[in-house]
């Protein structure tokens, strides 16, 4: 069945490098106006911290429309 899921998989080796790249939490530098914007990116509101945060890739971050402050990298 594995061997089934490869053959059918299209690009499967650039697929496992786009999920290899670093990673890191980011926070998003966005004011209480412009909050749907982290939102609608993925990222979650913690209350503790009092920020939009979320996990992903250093390279996806050129992409979003507002800034972002790593947090902490991941191994």
């Amino acid at each position: 069945m594995i061997a089934y899921l490869f053959d059918r998989m299209e690009n499967l080796n650039a697929m496992f490098q786009m999920a290899l790249r670093p990673k890191a939490w980011f926070k998003a530098l966005v004011s209480y106006d412009n909050r749907e914007l982290a939102k609608k990116a993925g990222f979650k509101w913690i209350p503790e911290l009092k920020s939009w945060v979320r996990k992903m890739a250093v390279d996806d971050t050129k992409e979003l429309p507002f800034m972002v402050n790593p947090i902490e990298f991941c191994q």
